[in-house]
């Protein structure tokens, strides 16, 4: 039997259309049902309250999610919706920001962001200083300019040549601080060695470059005055990078001026004798020695 209460009170009663004040009535509470008694216990009215059903499968508007209706045991594949722990495909993954944990391990798959390589044989201009060659390394580049090698990697002792592809070894721009030896420079047409003892010749040490030698007309004189007559050009990387001048002794008392272009041309010019204005001939017989020192650019 279900349980009842009774509460005493003066109610405002509504019963249909009928309202009034009444005083000493009784509110019963049985389930769902309030009763209005008399004080002789009995019922002016019954209301039933709260209605509806108290059981999920009668709803007939039942929650839903991506249009599936809640109800009994769904899983999240039967929504439409990713478990609490899941994976992904690289491809799936589109924009966002992985967490450190979740980017696999790639060592000894990829190669590091600092790493060494073998013999290079392709790969365009060496444009930056990128790593140091090794003592006794090397560098091979098949191409015939020397501005190839616009910014020289740092060599290593015993490592300032390269081979271009004229067959001609080369030093770059800010090579290491081997020794190239002595090295013999044919003289520019018109001109010749004045003995084999005093050959037009060139050594680098690092960047230090020395020019020595001397030179005679080989077959006919020629006034030196103030344009200047081509005796020899410097290879790339024994060059200054600017001109390089020098006053230098000729036979008896003339001196003339030599001048050493950042191109890696070298001149004569400007013979005279001691405190004289009168430009000279060099001759054939001609003694024009000439030693000098500079850094090259």
């Amino acid at each position: 039997m279900a349980e009842q209460q009774a509460v005493s009170a003066d109610l405002m009663v509504e019963v249909g259309d009928f309202i009034a004040d009444v005083a000493g009535v009784k509110l019963s509470v049985s389930g769902s049902n309030l009763t209005l008694k008399n004080n002789k216990d009995e019922a002016l009215s019954t209301v039933t309250v709260g209605g509806g059903t108290g059981d999920y499968d009668d709803l007939t508007d039942k929650p839903s999610i991506n249009s599936e209706t809640l109800s009994g045991n769904k899983t999240s594949a039967d929504i439409g919706v990713a478990d609490a722990v899941h994976s992904h495909d690289a491809d799936d993954i589109t924009s966002g920001t992985l967490d450190a944990a979740r980017i696999p391990d790639l060592s000894g798959t990829y190669a590091a962001a600092t790493h060494s390589h073998g013999d290079i044989t392709s790969g365009g201009d060496i444009t930056a200083a990128a790593a140091t060659v090794a003592s006794g390394d090397m560098i091979v580049i098949n191409d015939d300019s020397a501005s190839k090698v616009t910014n020289g990697p740092a060599f290593g002792s015993d490592t300032t040549k390269y081979l271009r592809n004229d067959g001609v070894w080369d030093v770059p721009a800010g090579g290491g601080s081997s020794d190239t030896g002595w090295q013999d420079i044919t003289p520019a047409s018109g001109w010749t060695n004045y003995s084999a003892e005093r050959k037009v010749q060139y050594r680098k040490i690092g960047s230090i470059v020395e020019i020595r030698g001397a030179v005679k007309r080989a077959s006919s004189s020629i006034t030196l005055n103030e344009t200047y007559q081509t005796i020899f050009t410097l290879p790339s990387g024994a060059r200054p990078d600017r001109d390089v001048s020098a006053i230098c002794q000729a036979s008896g008392v003339k001196i003339w001026h030599l001048q050493i272009n950042s191109s890696g041309v070298v001149q004569a010019g400007r013979m005279r004798t001691m405190n004289t204005t009168t430009y000279q001939q060099a001759t054939t017989s001609e003694w024009m020695v000439f030693d000098v020192t500079f850094m090259a650019g």
